[in-house]
């Protein structure tokens, strides 16, 4: 976790009795919520790429199959620390299922317009101790204060990552098939209280890795050559329900612009196949209809839906 000064003796009001930290808030204490802070609120609108009501579902294709997607737009590769809070045994590992839920937001240290933000979570699991009785404890600071007043152990990373794009708290998110839209789920950052979407929720949203920085596939932006719209969006990995590591899923992806002659007609591409011949890391143009490619520096949030109806 970040570099916290320690508090050393955490007194109580100022008193010499250990116990009180400001940092740790009392359970039902009123947090305040980010994107009511102007300035915040601004760096939201300028850095937070999903300022609509509605992050709407887009068409694409992988493998020859069509699928749903979110955009959630330009993203860095670079992963922070989301701390997640549990109830766990005396190995410290969570209990099973809504038992092992502590019911805390989780924390993050940074919001739109910070250097180190990024959608990216890298999980760190927490343990609340029998000492906890529901403090609330919004900020890295506040988690080393726990730490030392008992009411937590100290977090643990786990090789495990999360999409959770930061956005308004009334941005809600498609989700087809008559269903009604997601809504984003709550947390804190800095000591406030932030807002922020994960696809697939905690059952499926969360995706393993190794490397600090996370793998990168291609999204091919089929255009017209002429006017630059885009036609189709073919994706080079596809994602398997609980199996997401088979084909290397990962919603971080790299724009590759393909342009197309008006004898392309939307859907006659639909894999990285139709498109191009791999010849090791390089792209040799198979679809005929192709008049050049431009292969980019531009990272995007793009993830798949699990299925229609899916949030």
């Amino acid at each position: 976790m970040p570099a916290v000064p320690s508090s050393g003796c955490l007194d109580r009001f100022g008193e010499t009795e250990p116990g009180f930290s400001p940092n740790v808030l009392p359970a039902g204490a009123e947090v305040p919520r980010a994107e009511d802070d102007p300035a915040i609120r601004q760096r939201i609108l300028d850095n937070g790429h999903t300022t609509d009501s509605t992050i709407r579902l887009t068409r694409g294709f992988v493998d020859g199959e069509e699928i749903a997607f979110w955009n959630f737009g330009p993203a860095p590769t670079f992963v922070t620390p989301v701390w997640l809070f549990f109830r766990c045994d005396d190995e410290g590992m969570p209990l099973p299922g809504e038992e092992g839920m502590a019911g805390h937001p989780g924390i993050v240290d940074s919001l739109p317009g910070d250097s180190t933000y990024t959608p990216w979570w890298s999980v760190e699991m927490i343990c609340v101790t029998d000492t906890w009785n529901g403090e609330q404890i919004t900020s890295a600071a506040a988690i080393r204060d726990a730490v030392e007043l008992g009411l937590i152990l100290e977090p643990r990373p786990i090789k495990m990552y999360a999409n959770c794009p930061v956005v308004f708290s009334d941005v809600v998110r498609e989700v087809g098939n008559g269903e009604p839209p997601a809504s984003p789920n709550a947390g804190f950052a800095n000591g406030l209280a932030v807002y922020y979407h994960l696809p697939g929720g905690e059952a499926r949203g969360v995706l393993p890795f190794e490397s600090p920085r996370l793998p990168i596939a291609n999204v091919y932006l089929v255009r017209r050559e002429r006017t630059n719209q885009v036609v189709d969006t073919i994706f080079e990995r596809r994602r398997r329900d609980g199996d997401e590591t088979a084909d290397g899923y990962t919603p971080v992806v790299r724009q590759v612009n393909v342009f197309v002659s008006s004898e392309y007609t939307q859907g006659d591409a639909r894999s990285e196949a139709n498109l191009f011949i791999r010849n090791g890391d390089n792209l040799v143009p198979l679809l005929a209809a192709i008049t050049r490619f431009e292969v980019t520096e531009t990272i995007l949030n793009y993830d798949m839906q699990f299925a229609p109806g899916v949030p």
